[in-house]
């Protein structure tokens, strides 16, 4: 999956090279070390081989803003890494997406600099491509990696599409300029990365239509108090909540991979 995020760093890297770079090492830097750290404690075998430690880290890099600092980016990756996967069994076993969870931290434990992420968007949500956040800049960045991860069987061609579709048709209902703010990178981002994110996903294809059918849903009704990142974050860790609820009543067919 992290190839997936090839396009979205090379994008990130010609926006803002340096911050790119400097958010990037350490959130990455810092994230093997609380997975390091947590491990001796709890005299556990490291498992930095799956890559998940990489793959969260950089994706909660992607999620932060150009000037956020350090200590929030440490804090972040400790919610990312020892809260939100460690605590909950490792890779595989988390509720909650890992990178989300660090960013509803950093909403909360730094709203100062969580409003920062914010700061070029309008009443309606609608900045643009280039929210803030390293990441969303380039929206077709985010679609060419998605691609890649639908092309990969990393995330049913469905989830994207339905997730796209339903806050299109809630947003035609609320006016021209709701529909502006869905091209923002923030939307697209959660899109393919978040809401598709298989570890945190229903095991059934049905399952996952209807997660992101919900996780739309939340994020229209968020919307109509939060911006667009805040209604994102908050509406699809609603979303983690009912997967194991979909996971027992709605059996896969066949498998998904």
């Amino acid at each position: 999956m992290t190839i997936g995020l090839l396009p979205v760093l090379i994008a990130s890297l010609i926006f803002d090279l340096q911050n790119t770079l400097r958010i990037l090492s350490i959130s990455i830097a810092s994230g093997f070390v609380c997975d390091y750290l947590f491990a001796k404690l709890n005299h556990q075998n490291l498992m930095w081989r799956d890559g998940s430690t990489f793959y969260q880290c950089a994706l909660f890099a992607f999620l932060l803003p150009a000037q956020i600092s350090v200590q929030a980016i440490l804090v972040g990756v400790f919610f990312v890494i020892v809260i939100a996967k460690e605590c909950f069994g490792g890779f595989g076993k988390n509720i909650f997406q890992p990178a989300l969870v660090g960013r509803a931290a950093l909403f909360v434990l730094f709203r100062e600099e969580s409003f920062s992420f914010l700061k070029n968007f309008d009443a309606n949500g609608s900045g643009g491509a280039g929210s803030g956040m390293i990441g969303e800049v380039s929206i077709l960045a985010i679609v060419i990696g998605g691609a890649y991860l639908v092309y990969r069987s990393f995330v049913l061609w469905k989830t994207p599409v339905i997730f796209l579709l339903t806050l299109f048709g809630v947003s035609m209902l609320n006016g021209i300029q709701s529909v502006a703010g869905l091209f923002t990178g923030s939307v697209f981002f959660a899109a393919f990365f978040l809401v598709g994110d298989s570890v945190v996903s229903p095991v059934a294809s049905n399952g996952r239509v209807l997660s992101a059918l919900f996780a739309a849903a939340c994020v229209s009704f968020l919307k109509q108090k939060l911006t667009y990142p805040e209604a994102v974050t908050y509406g699809i860790l609603l979303t983690n909540t009912l997967v194991p609820l979909m996971d027992r009543y709605l059996k896969p067919k066949r498998e998904f991979r």
